[in-house]
């Protein structure tokens, strides 16, 4: 059994009207909530490919979002756009929704 690997060195989003502190916070524990909701995901491309140009789409937090969940925002738009640029799962589907 292969184990999917998946290095993301920087992520660049933009985000407007969030005080930094919060996206401080947020980003603090998004390693952890990525691995959770990728576990078991096989991307159909199972080869090395390069998604330097991953396509994100725009966050949008309500007002008196906490940190948790904007982590929860940004974990669900960069799995989406992973699924999205590597194709369906070839095996059992990650994520937690």
């Amino acid at each position: 059994m292969s184990a999917l690997q998946i290095r993301l060195e920087r992520i660049g989003i933009v985000l407007q009207g969030i005080p930094v502190e919060l996206v401080e916070q947020a980003v603090s524990g998004l390693e952890p909530l990525l691995r959770r909701r990728l576990q078991g995901w096989r991307p159909a491309a199972a080869e090395q490919i390069d998604i330097a140009g991953l396509a994100l789409d725009p966050v949008r937090a309500a007002p008196g979002l906490d940190a948790a969940g904007l982590r929860a925002l940004l974990a669900e738009q960069i799995e989406t756009g992973l699924r999205r640029a590597l194709g369906p799962a070839g095996g059992a589907e990650g994520g937690d929704g």
